[in-house]
């Protein structure tokens, strides 16, 4: 899916933007929106506003879009067409959907002082948001006849049930922790097939739900039936925690310890043996160290953030820069050159964030940034 790149710098946007976002005393690679800007995003025309919404980029694609947003800035999103839209790649406690009987609105925070400049994916859905009754959720339909002209309303953040960790558990192993699971989640939870990034519909929500009982494997607490970062990370934690390999898929083995872990309906074994991991031949092991990529990067790029880039690439076979020399495992440089480029080229195909011909293949931008931090060294 092509995308179109808005960044500081060349201040050229595609025809997509019908009015201008103004650079206004903002630091480098960063642009202050300054005038409402309207986007044609899935056919629906969309209009993104904020006067302290201080950007990095934009990325505009047929179907979506994503913006970095600084920290200490807020935007909003308004949808003349009253369209629910999916959030992704920021916590749900910056994100508040409101609907009216004229328009539906999103709007993102990021307070002052957070750890990480965040990339928000925004979807709009064909979902047409409901004003039927105060103090509801944005949900399917149209507003009813008989209610006027009610006030905006605000959606209800998910619900996130803590995990209540107690010293004696009925059934727990001795020497083992137990977390209690609610009565009313007592019942199996069986999906009906594999799922991935990307996927949509009941079982993903179905799964999210089932994750977010325990606050620290689905932290977002998301049940919106697609599965996004968030979801894939949950995964990848209860996979951690169960023995599974870390795939991020929801595969047979997943889902067979889902129906299991489900099933109980007493105690879930909230630590379990370490797996053995057998390191593959030629791939750099993994550090501690945490590293957060927050700046674009392209072919001719130097500094610390290209070499990070170039040892995630060399943990796997797949995205190498080369296997031996200058930009091998263990002899990475500083300076994005031809062979990065082809290496980041395979990193996107690889999980599907950009195909040849696309607007910036070869280039780390937001998505491309996403993925790396997810994987980390």
């Amino acid at each position: 899916m092509p995308k179109y790149q808005l960044h500081i710098g060349t201040i050229v946007f595609s025809l997509l933007l019908l009015v201008p976002i103004i650079s206004a005393q903002a630091a480098y690679n960063d642009v202050t929106l300054t005038t409402d800007t309207v986007l044609t995003v899935g056919g629906y025309n969309l209009t993104v506003s904020g006067s302290s919404a201080l950007l990095q980029s934009i990325e505009v694609g047929s179907s979506d879009f994503s913006i970095t947003i600084a920290t200490g800035s807020a935007m909003t999103v308004t949808s003349a067409d009253r369209k629910v839209f999916t959030v992704d790649g920021v916590t749900s406690a910056y994100v508040t959907q409101s609907c009216s009987d004229s328009v539906s609105t999103l709007t993102i925070t990021v307070p002052s002082g957070s750890e990480a400049v965040p990339t928000a994916l925004i979807i709009p859905t064909a979902t047409v948001c409901s004003t039927a009754s105060a103090g509801s959720n944005i949900s399917s339909g149209s507003s009813p006849g008989g209610f006027g002209s009610p006030a905006p309303v605000a959606v209800t953040a998910p619900v996130v049930i803590p995990a209540v960790i107690l010293a004696t558990v009925p059934g727990c192993p001795a020497g083992v922790t137990c977390t209690p699971i609610p009565s009313a989640f007592s019942a199996s939870v069986v999906l009906t097939s594999d799922l991935s990034r990307g996927t949509e519909g009941s079982d993903v929500e179905t799964l999210q739900k089932f994750l977010a009982r325990f606050s620290e494997i689905y932290p977002e607490g998301i049940a919106n039936g697609f599965f996004g970062p968030a979801t894939e990370r949950a995964v990848k934690r209860f996979q951690a925690k169960y023995g599974i390999s870390q795939v991020g898929r929801v595969g047979p083995a997943t889902r067979a310890k889902i129906v299991e872990v489900s099933a109980t309906g007493g105690a879930v074994p909230a630590t379990v043996p370490a797996p053995t991991i057998t390191p593959l031949s030629g791939v750099t092991p993994a550090t501690t160290a945490v590293v957060v990529f927050n700046t674009r990067l392209t072919k001719g790029t130097s500094g610390e953030d290209v070499k990070n880039l170039q040892k995630i690439l060399n943990k796997d076979p797949e995205t190498q820069i080369t296997t031996e020399g200058t930009g091998s495992p263990g002899n990475e440089t500083d300076y994005f050159g031809s062979l990065t480029e082809q290496a980041v080229q395979k990193f996107q195909v690889k999980y599907g964030i950009a195909n040849p011909g696309d607007e910036g293949y070869g280039q780390v931008g937001p998505k491309t940034r996403m993925r790396l931090n997810q994987l980390g060294l």
